[in-house]
């Protein structure tokens, strides 16, 4: 079993449902949590991330043949800086695993991420059977990270954020704020814990959210895996 079964599911299930958006601690077993959290911190190489940039060059930058922290990446992610500052586009800056990862840790948790555990929660969480729909990633965040307001535009019900980062305070930054359609009343704020789920509806109670920018000169890493769950039924 990867999901601790302790959870209050009801409890989760009425914030989903009043909220649109629920925080849900201690989300897998800590034998399950800690192993993905070794995984992405010690068996991870640099050619396993790419940063996703928007909206410069198509919004990615390989970093197979570049470090994160080269001058030409540093340049384009404080131009799409600004436009985070001053204007209302959409824009963000990660790092994020590239496609058809070979790590065995990942793939093993992202391959279960359709199995009957992960379905009957989400039926639980939800009232409906779901299966994983589209791209499932590993993000770091690092200095300068952050992902503007928007709303999800895919046609998945629901989003899954699991968050895998240890010792993570919220003056870091890299925290997840939920607001409402004028974008200027916060509806709820949850900071990355570790082993945290967030999930939140994509189809029928769309939410602006954004993450905040992760302050400068932090070397540590805000760490999650994510995936949107569509129904079945």
């Amino acid at each position: 079993m990867l999901i601790n079964h302790s959870i209050d599911i009801s409890e989760a299930r009425k914030d989903l449902d009043q909220y649109g958006a629920v925080a849900i601690d201690n989300f897998l077993s800590n034998d399950a949590a800690e192993k993905l959290y070794t995984s992405l911190t010690n068996e991870m190489g640099e050619e396993d991330w790419y940063t996703s940039i928007y909206p410069i060059e198509n919004g990615q930058v390989n970093l197979k043949n570049e470090r994160s922290n080269s001058l030409e990446i540093k340049e384009k992610s404080d131009r799409v800086y600004n436009i985070f500052r001053n204007t209302n586009d959409l824009c963000f800056r990660f790092n994020r695993t590239k496609p058809n990862i070979k790590n065995p840790t990942l793939t093993s948790f992202f391959s279960s991420l359709n199995s009957k555990e992960f379905q009957e929660f989400f039926l639980d969480l939800s009232g409906k059977l779901m299966m994983i729909d589209g791209a499932i990633f590993a993000s770091h965040y690092d200095e300068n990270s952050f992902l503007s307001p928007h709303k999800d535009s895919n046609r998945a019900d629901l989003a899954f954020v699991l968050n895998l980062s240890k010792g993570w305070q919220p003056h870091y930054g890299g925290n997840i704020t939920f607001l409402d359609d004028t974008k200027n009343r916060i509806i709820k704020t949850f900071s990355p814990d570790f082993n945290r789920l967030i999930v939140f509806s994509v189809l029928d109670k769309p939410l602006f959210h954004f993450i905040s920018p992760i302050a400068k000169n932090l070397h540590a890493k805000r760490l999650a895996i994510t995936s949107f769950y569509t129904s079945i039924t």
